[in-house]
């Protein structure tokens, strides 16, 4: 018993001395000098760009396929507009996907994350709401199955 205690105290003592060693000794004085951190220019961060041009610039494509009579077209969310607006686009066929989606010229962001898309005198041609498996889905009139999809 009387060698665990002697073991025990200088083992205390051996790493009391080590540590007191290590605070005294400066080692900066021995090691060379750090160079500066060499800059790395990387593409994988974009340069910056304003968020604003970024959006006003943006073109998006998306298929409204209507569901209930099979049929499909294409149409184009645009440049920001004033306010919650930005332009938007549609083909003439797209008359066939629901009546009234061609003469919209307008894609309103709403507060609650739905989108309403408006004639030009403001009347409301459909309003879609986010959906699984699909980008939006219409909301309103209610009872059609209008789905959109946005391109790549």
């Amino acid at each position: 018993m009387k060698s665990y205690a002697t073991v025990g105290a200088v083992s205390m003592f051996a790493a009391l001395g080590a540590a007191i060693a290590l605070l005294a000794w400066d080692g900066t004085k021995s090691s060379p000098a750090m160079p500066d951190i060499d800059p790395i220019t990387s593409a994988s961060v974009p340069s910056a760009q304003p968020t604003d041009q970024l959006a006003d610039d943006a073109i998006t494509r998306f298929t409204v396929s209507n569901l209930d009579t099979d049929t499909v077209c294409l149409v184009e969310r645009g440049k920001s507009a004033l306010g919650r607006g930005t332009d938007f686009s549609a083909e003439a066929d797209c008359e066939a996907v629901w009546p009234g989606l061609a003469a919209a010229r307008s894609w309103i962001e709403n507060g609650d994350g739905s989108v309403t898309l408006t004639d030009e005198r403001g009347t409301a041609v459909l309003t879609m709401g986010t959906a699984r498996g699909f980008d939006y889905a219409t909301i309103e009139p209610s009872g059609v199955d209008i789905t959109w999809l946005q391109l790549p």
